[in-house]
């Protein structure tokens, strides 16, 4: 995944993280059947999906993290008297 893609991630809410998380599982799944079928010619694609899947998850718990910080405001509200 590219560094464009990773920042492209973040700006996702939680939701469509998981949404995108659950369609990598499906794709790595698919991909490893075809891979134990002899269909798959590019076998570093499971290896490639994996590191997406944890890429992905990754981004998901430092949203969870940040959230139960106050770090960041939850989706759409605006605490910008947060503070002092």
């Amino acid at each position: 995944m590219k560094k464009k893609e990773k920042t492209e991630l973040r700006k996702k809410t939680q939701e469509e993280l998981v949404q995108s998380l659950g369609d990598k599982k499906l794709e790595l799944q698919k991909a490893m059947t075809n891979m134990k079928a002899g269909k798959e010619k590019n076998l570093k694609k499971v290896k490639l999906i994996r590191r997406e899947i944890a890429q992905i998850s990754t981004i998901i718990h430092e949203m969870e993290l940040m959230k139960d910080l106050g770090e960041i405001p939850e989706s759409g509200k605006d605490e910008s008297g947060k503070g002092s």
